[in-house]
């Protein structure tokens, strides 16, 4: 999950936008407060679809 969301976040935080990256989905919301970290509010690991 940390590679995904270093792959999600390089080049800016995609806030509020559930991206699937390195086979992860995942959502990024905004700080509430002022100096505090932005929070992953969704992290969903995607298995493989059966055929």
């Amino acid at each position: 999950m940390q590679s995904a969301i270093q792959v999600a976040t390089k080049n800016g935080m995609p806030y509020h936008q559930r991206l699937t990256v390195n086979g992860w989905q995942i959502e990024i919301r905004p700080a509430f407060n002022e100096g505090q970290l932005p929070t992953v509010v969704h992290a969903r690991k995607l298995g493989r679809k059966e055929e």
